[in-house]
């Protein structure tokens, strides 16, 4: 989580879905899917920014990728593109992204 003063700015998670209960980026049980929100008085100031690569530094030695989902159009989309995120989905609506990394160990 990232504070801005007394307030919360932002915040990103993994949690790893059944595919009974997946979320919009869901790959498989065993890929955690990310999740990242910058409130938007906080937006363009660099907070998602370094939420998400600490996520991806802290996910690259536990995980051979993970996914996430993304309006087309979105502002946040380039972010998830500069930060490696290729697409695997196009379903109109969404976008579904995913950061490979080097196999842990």
């Amino acid at each position: 989580m990232a504070e801005a003063g007394d307030h919360p700015g932002g915040a990103a998670w993994l949690r790893l879905l059944i595919a009974g209960r997946r979320g919009y980026g869901y790959v498989n049980d065993t890929t955690p899917e990310l999740s990242i929100a910058v409130a938007p008085d906080y937006r363009g100031q660099g907070i998602g920014t370094r939420l998400l690569a600490r996520l991806l530094q802290e996910a690259a030695g536990r995980y051979a990728s993970v996914p996430l989902s993304v309006a087309p159009g979105n502002p946040a989309a380039q972010l998830y593109e500069r930060l490696g995120f290729v697409i695997i989905d196009n379903e109109g609506e969404s976008l579904t992204v995913i950061r490979h990394f080097n196999e842990p160990g």
